[in-house]
């Protein structure tokens, strides 16, 4: 009787057929469930914009490409505009530059380009200001937290020379102060791999379901703070880093915008603005008493494609709270004369 022998090559061989089948049904898995939710809860015309974005990168290339330090960067640019991503020309002498950072509430998930927040943002300043050359570009990306866009801007959006800095991607401290800037070849390889497997990025979310839910905990209609919340002693949030960094650069005006949710089931929109000011950070606008005035006439969904994206009435709202600021503090008031680099 012929014993069945096991060899290493017959056991990777296995192993990487059984991969690659899980991989292939937790993509398909995956795409019937983005589909069914988009079908099920989003409204036309957001429901377009939002299946193009997420369900192609499944099993087509992506918008998207692995960075080890930043984890993943758009592939043909980090602005989004009306044809698409794209990297903007040298600045030039005359330019007022503002640049948006953020995640898919800043990139504007769902609406199109003309609608997205920093968009309507431009209109009006170009608007209020005809006699200056304004420029706001939307460096808003989707799926994105704030360790990720701390590094990002710091790695390649400080070279477009902004003049201001306008941050919405929440109160939270995630990142180390002196990250690596550099990792080896090996872990890159691996991070890598990490990221082009679905399977990979179910099992780490899995994982990691506690920890991704902080949002909610920490974002309340209230504008209270949670009394047992530990905060380091030094640096209490990326956006702060964010604006050290910025000011080594030369750059003094930066800016953060509350970040908002909204609760269905209770009728309301929370807001993360108290953390903010408990923790003695800014300045800051907070957008949510707009919102909330709004509420008082108009359904949530009017304002809102989902718990926490926008419609085109809410990016509206969103960007006329933010021209407000920049008015009131005359930040356009003085023409900058630094080019880019």
């Amino acid at each position: 009787m012929t014993r069945f022998l096991v060899t290493p090559a017959k056991l990777i061989g296995v192993l990487v057929i059984t991969f690659v089948t899980l991989e292939v049904l937790t993509r398909v898995i995956l795409y019937i469930s983005l589909l069914n939710y988009f079908n099920r809860q989003i409204p036309e015309p957001y429901r377009t914009n939002m299946k193009a974005l997420h369900l192609g990168a499944l099993f087509t290339k992506s918008e998207f490409r692995f960075d080890p330090i930043c984890r993943y960067v758009f592939r043909d640019g980090f602005i989004r505009g009306a044809a698409g991503q794209y990297n903007p020309a040298k600045k030039s002498n005359d330019e007022i530059r503002i640049l948006c950072i953020g995640d898919s509430t800043t990139y504007g998930d769902g609406v199109d380009y003309v609608f997205s927040w920093p968009q309507r943002l431009e209109t009006l300043l170009v608007q209020y200001y005809p006699q200056k050359n304004i420029r706001v570009l939307n460096a808003g990306v989707p799926g994105s937290d704030s360790l990720q866009i701390r590094r990002i801007f710091e790695k390649y959006l400080i070279h477009l020379s902004p003049d201001i800095v306008i941050w919405r991607a929440g109160h939270k401290l995630t990142d180390e102060y002196n990250y690596k800037k550099e990792i080896g070849f090996w872990r890159a390889l691996f991070l890598r791999f990490l990221y082009e497997s679905r399977l990979c990025r179910f099992i780490l979310v899995l994982q990691k379901k506690n920890n991704m839910l902080f949002e909610e905990k920490n974002i309340n209609s209230n504008d209270e703070q949670d009394e047992d919340e530990e905060e380091p002693d030094d640096v209490s949030a990326d956006f702060q880093m964010v604006q050290e960094f910025a000011k080594s650069k030369g750059i003094l005006k930066v800016v953060a915008l509350d970040y908002l949710r909204v609760n269905y089931e209770e009728g309301k929109i929370d807001t993360d603005y108290s953390y903010y000011i408990n923790k003695d950070i800014g300045p800051v606008v907070r957008t949510v008493g707009a919102f909330r005035e709004k509420a008082d006439d108009e359904p949530l969904e009017s304002m809102f494609i989902d718990t926490v994206h926008m419609t085109n009435l809410g990016t509206e709202l969103i960007a006329n709270e933010i021209f407000q600021f920049l008015k009131s503090q005359n930040w356009l008031e003085v023409t900058s004369n630094k080019s880019g680099s």
